[in-house]
């Protein structure tokens, strides 16, 4: 009798668990921690996920678009390069090499 009334509130305990991880990494998988210019028009930027794995997605200026122009609805992102949502700070895209392709769509 025991087991099977615990049995519920296990299964909800880790639901609940995995739920939250899994949304929490949804939101701070598309954050970019780094940008470097490969040349003038190729460009790296470093995401990491909720576990600390880093991820590299290579671009060119024509790969970036708008969250409106690529068609998606997602949160936490502001932009899309080379089909990846990604979101930069606004402060940090007018900053610097950034000036090139941050073109007004960041904020």
């Amino acid at each position: 009798m025991l087991l099977s009334s615990l049995l519920p509130h296990s299964g909800t305990a880790l639901l609940a668990a995995a739920g939250s991880t899994v949304l929490l990494n949804y939101c701070v998988t598309p954050y970019v921690h780094s940008i470097t210019t490969v040349d003038d028009s190729n460009y790296t930027a470093m995401t990491a996920n909720l576990f600390g794995m880093r991820t590299t997605t290579d671009f060119t200026l024509d790969q970036v678009m708008s969250l409106d122009a690529a068609k998606l609805n997602r949160p936490f992102a502001n932009f899309v390069a080379n089909g990846t949502p990604m979101y930069i700070h606004g402060e940090v895209s007018t900053a610097g090499a950034n000036d090139r392709w941050s073109g007004g769509w960041l904020e």
